[in-house]
């Protein structure tokens, strides 16, 4: 068995893979840090004596730091994002002391390779995972009226599209209406202090407030670890954003049985079905109108992603990777 480090400012998407390493028996041990380059180098130091494998999520300043620490009988594996992209963290990673560059997009995988000098054989593509069983669930009757946006921050996640789309949308049926779940922009520290931005969306609240077909149709819901159970009221997953990594939201959405509607971003191609994608919102306004009275693609579009995307079909390629075969459960 092996003892692997994890080690990032944000667990958030390899938590799941942490814990079946740790039923497989593994020891884990994890770094949290601080930021993107903060952390306590002491405690890194220790934490990195003990460990036989190192992986890093994020391709930010912790990989940075343990490209140019870790010794040459560790093996280090760096998951990159979308976020790194943009970052110039990259450039500063020691790739000689890396085993695996592992991309969740082969978009950015092949944009990361050229822009950062990446040795193509140093990189592979493992995408995100989605804990599929958390979101076997029922639909209520509303959910087939109810389109639904996980998450409105930063601005490229276009949250006036969203609005643009149930406007239209409403001027067919008023049965239509928008739920958003996530922190809203002044929950952000860092969103208070772009003031063209924040005025941007004072403008899309304001038009909520005044639009006579947006009036109450918008529902705002907290941010919390109850996604599985906001998904029994969404028949519908918008992705309109400008541009993403994955977008897990339109994985678990189509799992849940919504109704993916993806507006199409640089890459999501190489990720989701061409047939979930859309040119404009006019057309998505179009698919949800013909989609309304439809349950029979809910099923396929489920067993879509549970095929590829399911947190054991995802650990399986991670065990190959690191050469260690599963046991157990999850063998099966």
């Amino acid at each position: 068995m092996l003892t692997i480090l994890i080690a990032g400012h944000n667990l958030h998407f390899i938590k799941n893979l942490v814990e079946l390493f740790e039923q497989e028996g593994h020891t884990v041990l994890i770094d949290l840090w601080q930021g993107h380059y903060k952390h306590d180098e002491t405690q890194s130091l220790t934490k990195l004596s003990n460990a036989d494998l190192i992986i890093c999520e994020w391709a930010l300043g912790n990989s940075v730091w343990y490209s140019n620490n870790v010794k040459g009988h560790q093996r280090l594996f760096i998951r990159f994002h979308r976020q790194e992209i943009e970052t110039d963290y990259p450039a500063k990673i020691n790739f000689d002391s890396v085993e695996k560059i592992v991309f969740v997009s082969p978009f950015f995988q092949s944009k990361a390779i050229e822009l950062f000098e990446i040795p193509m054989h140093k990189t592979t593509f493992i995408p995100n995972y989605v804990k599929t069983d958390d979101f076997s669930i029922s639909k209520t009757k509303n959910a087939k009226f109810t389109i639904g946006m996980l998450g409105i921050i930063p601005q490229m996640k276009r949250f006036d599209l969203g609005l643009d789309i149930l406007r239209n949308l409403q001027e067919h049926d008023s049965r239509y209406n928008l739920r958003i779940k996530g922190k809203l922009p002044k929950e952000y520290e860092w969103m208070i202090k772009r003031e063209l931005e924040m005025d941007w969306y004072e403008s899309q609240f304001s038009r909520i407030q005044t639009d006579n077909q947006l009036i109450n149709k918008v529902h705002f819901d907290d941010w919390g670890d109850d996604v599985a159970e906001w998904f029994e009221n969404i028949g519908f997953i918008l992705s309109v954003s400008d541009f993403e990594g994955t977008h897990q939201a339109v994985a678990e959405g189509a799992v849940s049985g919504a109704f993916p509607m993806i507006l199409k971003w640089p890459g999501v191609d190489s990720i989701y079905p061409k047939s979930w994608c859309y040119n404009d919102a006019e057309s998505i306004t179009n698919s949800i109108f013909k989609h309304s009275s439809r349950k029979s693609l809910r099923k396929k579009h489920a067993k879509q992603i549970i095929g590829k995307f399911d947190v054991k079909i995802i650990y399986h390629k991670w065990c190959e990777l690191i050469g260690k075969t599963p046991i157990g459960a999850i063998n099966d």
